[in-house]
């Protein structure tokens, strides 16, 4: 069958896509400039795919073109806070994007108060909001861009920005141990006909609230008399169930804690974690970013280290797999050298030799 030039377009978003997710900015830069090419006969339809794409932003920000980065956030925040309102995920992650590339500019001030402000946000977004794979991996980059510049200001005398950096750190691997819990499974282990209920009401009126930003969306781009008028009666039919659903978790947290702690966990502070360590415990927690792993001790005198080690998630898959390796051998031998008489005047009877023998092996080694 032919592929349509929509078709084709949309193939390469898709590829766009994998390349961000595996940090290839060049790669997808290369993909974004191509489609974007292609379109030079379809201007609306180059706008609408490029114009607030938070993606190409991203992408623009570590390929070092930060100008046309921060204007496409910034259209992307005007978008959102007129679609969704300012305190919704969507405008929160365009804001987001905006604080990480004003953060590779080096405007850290500016960039720490937008992290600030989004960081509610992103929290009352993880209550069972599904998050797309492309909206997760934004969200990673933003939290440990804010990580970063928490790191900088615990390395120049600020203490509590340890504490401050596990808080936010917590929002990517919380998520993520989240999502691998699946929530349907947990669902569908619950007895209780109360509790079924309660998630049957919260499912539903999270569709509707979906439904209505979708016809709010939809409607957004034809921008006549009738639309408008949708949208005009829409918004507060949203804000109506916003509120019965935030009514619906917080039931269900204060009559079912065990269960909204499962698939609705929440940061720890770690205050708290002090709380339950004995006097001679310490804790070493680990978050292992897209270039490097962060590292904070707890020791028994409730002191709080905070150090980052440069290395990417290849890199330490890498090293893993190489000590993972290492552990089925018995014998490990490096650069062996053997001189009989003085070193480097006397005769080499063994020159260099590295060798590994697995365990279980039966091995001789014959020689001087």
């Amino acid at each position: 069958a032919k592929v349509s030039s929509v078709d084709r377009v949309k193939l390469k978003m898709i590829s766009a896509d994998i390349h961000i997710a595996e940090g290839k900015w060049t790669k997808a830069k290369k993909v974004y400039r191509e489609i974007y090419n292609s379109l030079k006969s379809e201007k609306e339809v180059r706008k609408n795919l490029f114009y607030d794409n938070l993606n190409w932003a991203v992408v623009l920000s570590f390929n070092n073109e930060n100008n046309e980065a921060e204007k496409i956030a910034l259209a992307a925040i005007e978008n959102n806070e007129d679609i969704f309102g300012s305190d919704h995920a969507n405008t929160a992650m365009a804001r987001g994007v905006l604080a990480l590339v004003k953060s590779r500019t080096g405007a850290t001030t500016e960039s720490k108060e937008i992290y600030e402000e989004i960081i509610p946000i992103f929290v009352r977004s993880r209550d069972g909001d599904a998050v797309s794979a492309s909206d997760s991996q934004k969200m990673r980059l933003i939290i440990e861009s804010y990580i970063s510049l928490l790191e900088s200001e615990y390395k120049s005398g600020n203490k509590n920005s340890a504490h401050r950096a596990f808080y936010v750190s917590q929002l990517i691997q919380g998520k993520d141990v989240q999502n691998a819990v699946a929530s349907s499974a947990a669902r569908a282990r619950n007895k209780d006909p109360e509790l079924v209920k309660l998630v049957y009401q919260e499912q539903n009126t999270l569709k509707k609230i979906e439904s209505g930003y979708n016809t709010i969306v939809t409607n957004h781009s034809i921008s006549n008399d009738e639309s408008k008028s949708l949208i005009k009666d829409t918004k507060p039919t949203i804000d109506q169930l916003v509120k019965a659903r935030e009514a619906i978790l917080v039931e269900s947290n204060n009559r079912f804690p065990d269960y909204a702690n499962l698939v609705r966990s929440k940061p720890v502070e770690i205050e708290k974690l002090k709380s339950v360590l004995l006097n001679t415990e310490s804790l070493i927690v680990t978050y292992s970013g897209s270039n490097d792993i962060y590292t904070w001790t707890v020791l028994p005198d409730g002191r709080v280290h905070f150090h980052s080690a440069k290395i990417s998630k290849d890199g330490l898959n890498a090293k893993v797999a190489t000590l993972s390796a290492d552990s089925h051998h018995a014998i490990k031998v490096r650069d062996l050298t053997k001189y009989y008489g003085r070193p480097g005047r006397g005769m080499l009877a063994v020159d260099h030799i590295s060798f590994n023998v697995r365990r279980g092996k039966v091995f001789g080694f014959l020689g001087p």
